[in-house]
């Protein structure tokens, strides 16, 4: 499968709802873009591992749960709700490629929620805040801001 249609009337995706199994193809691995409007809560580890995705847009959601877009290589892009405010533990590990996320509304960003291996530069809003600590929740090589 290469698109899926959840209609307005979910509004939660519980926990490894569309993990992929390293070991096994996944029909999750194939998606390329993730929008869901009226979605309010995804769970751990939903999306783990949807290697395809490269766009995720969130416009309603409320809470995520930990490593939830772990290890999706490609995603570049993530819109999410200005009500979601917390990034959980891990919730885009290993997303080596993203580049394009709005921090603006964020005030509190857990443990490794972006670790990763490599050296990504992520563009931040410009309201965000200059002082903000970051302990053990972004070992990223560099953080870019696009309005200096």
């Amino acid at each position: 499968l290469t698109r899926i249609t959840i209609p307005d009337s979910v509004i939660s995706i519980g926990s490894n709802a569309f993990v992929t199994n390293a070991e096994k193809a996944s029909y999750a691995t194939l998606f390329t873009k993730l929008a869901f409007p009226k979605l309010k809560s995804i769970g751990n580890n939903a999306f783990f591992g949807s290697t395809y995705v490269t766009e995720i847009n969130l416009p309603a959601i409320e809470t995520i749960g930990e490593m939830a877009f772990g290890s999706c290589q490609r995603l570049v892009t993530v819109k999410l709700s200005a009500s979601y405010t917390t990034i959980a533990n891990a919730t885009f590990y290993y997303c080596v490629n993203l580049k394009d996320f709005d921090f603006s509304h964020i005030e509190r960003i857990e443990s490794m929620a972006f670790l990763t291996y490599a050296s990504p530069q992520i563009s931040m809003a410009s309201n965000f805040p200059p002082t903000y600590n970051f302990p053990l929740a972004m070992p990223l090589m560099s953080l870019a801001n696009d309005v200096m």
